[in-house]
């Protein structure tokens, strides 16, 4: 038997352990999924080609992907919810121009490659940056939940600039994790 084959599993192995033990500490209860042939192909011919130290960090890099993944999209939520109870049908029009255009352009540009459109909402093709952006451009709306727009300014863009690592693969150091939770919760204590 190949001791490095050996090695592998129990490296698999642990991380798996590490993961459900985490997500079960969180009060999440995993449920199997059958993978798609396509995915179950990838996985048994190409993942292992990665290196064990590459599978390791994109495993440890996961949760803050997570992390990022919820957080985004909780403010998504929070500009519809608070737009919807101003009842501004026609909310979209409030969001800056620049912001607009490049959304309305990357959704164009789906449609124009066949793929599945993301969402029909063009919200969702906008970035954390932007959306930090679009509550500042209509602060009179925000102002009665963010205790301070120039706080706010300040975490978003602390936020933005920690998302970069995670977004685009690659390794968010010890120092910036810590600053990452910080940052959340800053964000959450901003909250009115």
């Amino acid at each position: 038997m190949n001791i490095d084959k050996v090695h592998l599993f129990c490296l698999k192995a642990a991380i798996i352990e590490g993961a459900l033990h985490n997500l079960n500490d969180r009060g999440i209860r995993i449920k199997a999924k059958r993978r798609s042939e396509e995915e179950r192909l990838v996985m048994r011919d190409f993942v292992p080609q990665f290196s064990s130290e590459g599978r390791i960090s994109a495993s440890e890099m996961a949760r803050y992907y997570e992390i990022f993944y919820a957080l985004e999209n909780h403010i998504r939520q929070l500009i519809l919810v608070a737009f919807d109870s101003e009842n501004n049908t026609d909310w979209w029009k409030a969001v800056p121009k620049d912001i607009r255009d490049r959304a309305e352009s990357a959704q164009a540009k789906e449609l124009n490659r066949a793929v599945t459109l993301r969402s029909e909402q063009l919200l969702e093709y906008t970035t954390f940056g932007e959306l930090g952006q679009i509550i500042s451009a209509n602060w009179e709306i925000f102002a009665s939940i963010f205790k301070s727009r120039k706080a706010l300014e300040d975490v978003t863009a602390r936020l933005n600039m920690l998302r970069g690592p995670i977004a685009h693969n690659g390794v968010l150091e010890r120092d910036e994790v810590v600053r990452l939770m910080l940052s959340i919760r800053d964000l959450f204590r901003l909250m009115a």
